[in-house]
């Protein structure tokens, strides 16, 4: 339960530092990296995992996991302020609104796009 919890913010989470980090220009390519890591992730897995008892496969994923969490946390500044010595390569192009409605995210189709296509791509096939 605490998984699902966790994982659930991990796809608003990922759209957020994508809009606020990589120019618009290259949004789709990092995007399109992104899922095909993670399927490259998911094949190299189902190789790896079979050869491997239950406990090795969930101790090694999960210390390689926490191991890339120390990473990110170490190498990724969220910080908007710039130093003199920084030239930002863009500006964001993300409006921060303070007017969101249930309604504007309900009918924004390009957004159900990608979670039906998210939805798509996780759904089992039995």
């Amino acid at each position: 339960m605490f998984e699902g919890a966790s994982s659930v913010q991990s796809l608003p989470t990922i759209f957020h530092i994508f809009a606020h980090n990589v120019p618009i220009e290259e949004r789709s390519r990092a995007f399109g990296y992104l899922v095909a890591a993670g399927s490259v992730g998911q094949t190299v897995a189902s190789i790896i995992c079979p050869h491997l008892a239950w406990q090795t496969g969930f101790y090694l994923f999960g210390s390689l996991g926490i191991v890339w969490v120390l990473i990110w946390l170490v190498f990724y500044n969220d910080s908007t302020t710039l130093r003199k010595d920084e030239i930002p390569l863009f500006l964001p192009k993300v409006s921060d609104e303070s007017e969101r409605s249930l309604h504007r995210v309900m009918c924004h189709w390009p957004l159900w796009a990608v979670y039906v296509a998210h939805f798509a791509m996780n759904c089992p096939t039995t």
